[in-house]
C-alpha cells in the first residue's frame, strides 16, 4: 500500500510532469518531476519533514526547485506553482488534447493554435477531416472510453481470445501472455497488450493476420467482432481497438467499452527477452538492461546478446526468463515482484 503522505506529495509532482510535457513541452523537466514522484513512492517509510527526503540523491540539493516544491506540500498540503497552471487556458487545453490517442504534445499545441481548444471543438460539425490523422480520429471517438482503466477480468477475456485465435492456425499450442502491468499482478490495465509465439518466424505474419480475421467482425468464430478499429497493423505487430462482445461480456446490460489492444508476434528464440521486456516495470526493466551491460551482454526485446552485440550469434540461448536471470548471475525475480 503507498503510504499517505508520499503518495499525495508524488501525485502533485506527476502531475507537474504530465503539465510539462503535454502542454509546456518542457521534457527535461517532465522528466525530473516524474523522476522525484517514483522516488518518493518507492520510499518504505512516511516523509514527515523535508530533511527526510536527503536518501532521495536529487533533492539533497537545498535550493533545488523541486525539494522546495515537496516542502511546500509538506507544509501546506498545496503546490501554488501547479495551482497556477491549472488556470492557464493553454495548459488546460493542450493536456486535454494530448490525451487522444496518437496525438503528442505538438500537435496539441498546433490544435490549440488554430483554434482547437477542446474535445468538442474536434467533434463540432464541419470540421475538416485533414485535421486529424485516421488513427486520431479513432483516439477522439473513443477518448472517454480509452480513459477508463479496465478490470483484470476482462483483460483476462481479451486476452484468451487472441490465445484461442492463435491456436487454431498453430499445430501446437503457442505460449500467449498478456504482459504489462495485467502479468505484474495488478487489479486494472491502462491497455491489453498481448505477447504471441511463433515458432517457425517465416509463418510470423500469417499468424498476425489470422489472429485479426479471427476476431474481426463477420469471422465465423464464436469471437468475431472483439476487434473493431485498427490503428496500426503490421508485419509482427498490431495496434488497435477491442471490445468484448456478447455472449464473452459478464454484463449483458451494459454497452461494450472499447479498449486499446496491442498484438506482438515474436519467435520462440526472441520470445522469453520480449516477455521479460513488455512485462516490464520500465524502471526494473531499465536496472535489468544497466545490470546486463556492466555483464557484458546486450538485453533487449529482441534478445540477450554477448559482446553488447547485435549479431544473431552472439545471442544467448534461453528457453524463459528465468534463464535469462541465470545468465546475468541474479536470483528469478517473479512478475508481482517487478512493480518498481
Amino acid at each position: 500500500m503507498p503510504l499517505e503522505c508520499n503518495s499525495k506529495v508524488a501525485d502533485l509532482l506527476s502531475e507537474m510532469a504530465k503539465i510539462n510535457q503535454d502542454a509546456l513541452r518542457e521534457v527535461y523537466k517532465a522528466k525530473q518531476y516524474a523522476a522525484a514522484a517514483s522516488a518518493l513512492r518507492s520510499l518504505n517509510f512516511e516523509v514527515q519533514s523535508i530533511d527526510q527526503v536527503d536518501v532521495i540523491p536529487m533533492l539533497k540539493k537545498r535550493d533545488g526547485k523541486i525539494r522546495k516544491y515537496v516542502q511546500e506540500i509538506l507544509t501546506t498540503g498545496k503546490l501554488t506553482a501547479l495551482q497556477s497552471l491549472r488556470q492557464r487556458p493553454d495548459v488546460k487545453s493542450c493536456v486535454e488534447l494530448s490525451g487522444i490517442h496518437g496525438v503528442g504534445p505538438v500537435t496539441a499545441r498546433k490544435l490549440f493554435d488554430k483554434g482547437y481548444k477542446s474535445l468538442a471543438d474536434l467533434r463540432a460539425p464541419g470540421v475538416p477531416r485533414d485535421t486529424l490523422t485516421p488513427t486520431q480520429w479513432i483516439g477522439l471517438k473513443y477518448y472517454e472510453e480509452f480513459k477508463q482503466r479496465i478490470p483484470r477480468e476482462e483483460v483476462s477475456h481479451i486476452a484468451t481470445a487472441v490465445r484461442e485465435a492463435a491456436n487454431t492456425f498453430m499445430k501446437d499450442e503457442v505460449r500467449c501472455y498478456c504482459v504489462g502491468s495485467f502479468r505484474r499482478g495488478k487489479a486494472d490495465s491502462g491497455d491489453v497488450d498481448v505477447l504471441v509465439e511463433c515458432r517457425d518466424v517465416s509463418l510470423a505474419n500469417d499468424l498476425l493476420m489470422h489472429i485479426l480475421n479471427d476476431l474481426r467482425a463477420g469471422s465465423p468464430s464464436p469471437r468475431s467482432g472483439i476487434l473493431t478499429d485498427d490503428l496500426q497493423v503490421g508485419d509482427v505487430q498490431y495496434m488497435g481497438v477491442a471490445a468484448l462482445q456478447q455472449p464473452l461480456r459478464a454484463d449483458d446490460q451494459a454497452p461494450p467499452v472499447h479498449r486499446r489492444i496491442d498484438i506482438k508476434v515474436y519467435e520462440t528464440d526472441a520470445f522469453p527477452t520480449a516477455l521479460l521486456y513488455f512485462t516490464g516495470s520500465d524502471k526494473f526493466n531499465r536496472s535489468m538492461r544497466l545490470w546486463a551491460k556492466r555483464k557484458g551482454y546486450a538485453l533487449q526485446d529482441k534478445g540477450l546478446f554477448r559482446d553488447r552485440s547485435e549479431a544473431a550469434a552472439s545471442r544467448v540461448r534461453v528457453r524463459d526468463e528465468k534463464d535469462i536471470f541465470d545468465a546475468l548471475q541474479l536470483d528469478y525475480v517473479a512478475p508481482k515482484d517487478r512493480n518498481v
